[in-house]
């Protein structure tokens, strides 16, 4: 293949963060793609990246390019100074001190984001949030599929939005690109003053407040992505959400404003109507799907299809490929995904619920019976839990402890609404033991967790997979 970019050729490169997903290790890949001498640091130690340097070293020794170095299980101020370019990927700080002795020794900080938005020429559909932009922008990704045959998607999704970037800086005309964004995703945009043709955050709840000074820095580092649009592009803004809907007014694309419920107007709407998905764009009225299309439980769900439809539809998707899409959508690995039903009991994974809003939503879509047993708790990010503790008490019937750093904070919440709980355990096998324990036919047992998973489990994908493979392991026999 032509090599499409040379401007990182022999430079010296420090990606910080290497990872368990693709974000660092696609990055890292294609900068070794793309001639650059590379530095790797992470504060995990080889044994936990031990299929990230293979990978990547596999990647090396084909392309026959310099050897990669290697730091690990710490950084050093040293690999920060005299070097060229620093990828921050997500979870680093951007007020990390290294960072900084970078900035100061004259060192260019990028993203893989940055990295794509800069060179790729093509338009970018996103979306953002707190809560629900994982299944909004796969669903999404569904109705251009449907529309389109292939859409490129990227972001925070396990999947790094450099993987075709090459090939796209040579065609003329792209697939549709859809990136879901994270707040980190989001810092890097101000380094190249630009923005997604179509954007939409989903909402903005308490979240990551271990790491941002309070929700309005947080805000901050999502509204960027509207801040860098232009009159030609589009966003689509929660209305009633106190802190989008500034955003909404701040926003230079053309705005679509988004809610649950239809109101008369002149501007451009995004809401339901007689049970219908409809979007009103110039005063002109487009219905898009039926809410009994979509199969998933829960408001939050039907939410998050409003906002992939919007999405899908002003990136060219027509109504019939979006109800297409909706009526065969299954829903999103951990996100209040349905594992099995086992002897009368039904088991949920719903543990990419890293914060308690997350956890709320989950409880309020299947607690309609108290019937409910919650595994929760994990690490903390500074998060609050009175509130949740509250929907506990009304939708729950048990509650499973997991042992983290949140977990103190979550045991003197519910005990304050008059919950009883018993000691934290550290394993998916005491979970569901413990789950099963109390669990009657007709139960639900739920996997919530309203926490970060570090501590105990690599990631919360990987605490959903040990509890999915768990479930799924249990003896099989008839439902009694």
């Amino acid at each position: 293949m032509k090599n499409i970019d040379d401007s990182y050729r022999n430079l010296k490169v420090v990606v910080m963060g290497l990872g368990v997903n693709q974000g660092g290790l696609g990055v890292s890949k294609w900068l070794l793609q793309h001639g650059a001498r590379l530095l790797v640091t992470d504060l995990k130690d080889a044994v936990a990246l031990k299929s990230s340097v293979a990978k990547l070293n596999a990647e090396q020794q084909r392309l026959k390019a310099p050897p990669v170095t290697y730091v690990l299980g710490e950084h050093r101020e040293q690999d920060f100074r005299g070097v060229d370019v620093v990828i921050q990927n997500p979870g680093v700080p951007r007020e990390s001190k290294y960072l900084q002795i970078a900035r100061e020794s004259g060192a260019r900080i990028e993203t893989d984001i940055s990295i794509f938005f800069r060179l790729s020429p093509h338009p970018v559909t996103a979306v953002t949030g707190t809560r629900g932009k994982t299944t909004t922008a796969l669903l999404a990704t569904a109705m251009l599929k449907e529309q389109f045959g292939r859409v490129i998607v990227g972001g925070n999704l396990r999947k790094s939005v450099l993987d075709e970037l090459d090939r796209l800086m040579t065609v003329k005309k792209a697939p549709p690109i859809v990136f879901e964004l994270s707040s980190w995703h989001l810092e890097s945009l101000p380094s190249v003053k630009r923005g997604p043709h179509v954007a939409a955050i989903t909402n903005l709840m308490p979240d990551h407040l271990n790491r941002y000074g309070g929700l309005k820095d947080y805000a901050k580092a999502k509204e960027n992505i509207f801040r860098f649009q232009n009159r030609e592009d589009w966003a689509i803004v929660p209305l009633h959400d106190k802190w989008t809907k500034p955003m909404g007014e701040r926003a230079p694309a053309k705005r679509v404003w988004a809610s649950m419920k239809w109101r008369v107007g002149e501007e451009n709407f995004l809401a339901f109507r007689n049970d219908r998905a409809v979007i009103r764009i110039d005063g002109r009225t487009t219905e898009l799907f039926s809410v009994s299309d979509l199969k998933l439980p829960g408001e939050h769900n039907l939410w998050d299809a409003l906002i992939a439809a919007g999405l899908a539809f002003l990136s060219g998707a027509k109504p019939p490929a979006i109800r297409r899409a909706v009526r065969d959508f299954k829903g999103v690995s951990h996100r209040l995904e349905f594992v099995r039903d086992y002897k009368g009991v039904s088991y949920w994974n719903d543990s990419a619920a890293t914060s308690p809003d997350g956890s709320v939503a989950a409880l309020k879509a299947l607690g309609k019976k108290k019937n409910i047993i919650l595994i929760t708790g994990g690490a903390d990010k500074n998060l609050e839990f009175p509130e949740w503790a509250k929907v506990v008490r009304r939708h729950v019937k048990n509650v499973v402890l997991i042992d983290g750093t949140a977990t103190p904070k979550i045991i003197m919440a519910l005990n304050d609404e008059g919950v009883r709980t018993s000691d934290p355990v550290r394993s998916i096998g005491e979970v569901l033991t413990q789950a099963q324990a109390h669990a009657q036919k007709g139960d639900v047992i739920l996997l919530s967790p309203g926490c970060a998973s570090f501590g105990v489990f690599i990631n919360e994908f990987d605490r959903g997979d040990q509890f999915r493979n768990a479930v799924k392991k249990l003896e099989t026999s008839k439902t009694k």
